[in-house]
């Protein structure tokens, strides 16, 4: 068994203003840059003597800065990025505020080319299992997205993430060496 972190991007300028970001790939503002190093902070606070092998990220530029960030601090390298760990696509909505995605499409599915959560949580939950699976021996950190990290977390780890992992936060889980019996550990908030 061994530890693996989900870790969630730090801030952009359009989670300051509540809009969707999808797919989006907006840079983190300087208080996300803060989120990132806090989270770095984190690692060496709360795990001390875990020896972390690697970092793996989305490659939408939110995530990959944060990893990025992380890494100076921990000193874990950034092996690689995974497509499949991107934020759900939003479709027509990405950009829009909640108030303005509801006054145009009052259920979730009539967004025009919106990735059903479903999916979204199909491609992360498997990408996180195979991602397990490949680097069964090692303890490993993982930086992604809010909605698509709490939905894979719902499906591996059977419960729901409540309130939602903030910006730079992270939920810890120990993992068996298959990847596909998870059990939560923390969560840590800033």
């Amino acid at each position: 068994m061994r530890i693996i972190a989900l870790v969630r991007h730090g801030q952009t300028d359009l989670n300051v203003q509540r809009r969707w970001q999808g797919s989006t790939d907006p840079p983190l503002n300087a208080t996300g840059i803060g989120h990132a190093l806090a989270a770095a902070r984190q690692i060496g606070t709360h795990f001390p003597g875990i020896d972390w092998s690697r970092i793996v990220t989305s490659p939408l530029q939110r995530a990959r800065q944060t990893a990025n960030l992380i890494s100076v601090l921990t000193r874990v390298p950034v092996t690689g990025t995974c497509r499949q760990l991107v934020e759900q696509h939003g479709g027509a909505a990405e950009g829009l505020t909640e108030s303005e995605i509801r006054r145009r499409w009052p259920e979730e599915a009539e967004i025009p080319g919106i990735e059903p959560r479903t999916e979204a949580a199909d491609r992360v939950t498997s990408a996180l299992i195979a991602i397990a699976h490949n680097h069964s021996d090692e303890n490993l950190l993982v930086v992604g997205h809010g909605t698509v990290l709490n939905l894979a977390i719902t499906r591996l780890a059977g419960c729901a993430v409540t309130p939602h992992i903030p910006n730079g936060g992270m939920a810890t889980f120990d993992v068996v060496e298959t990847g596909r019996q998870w059990s939560q550990r923390t969560l840590l908030r800033l």
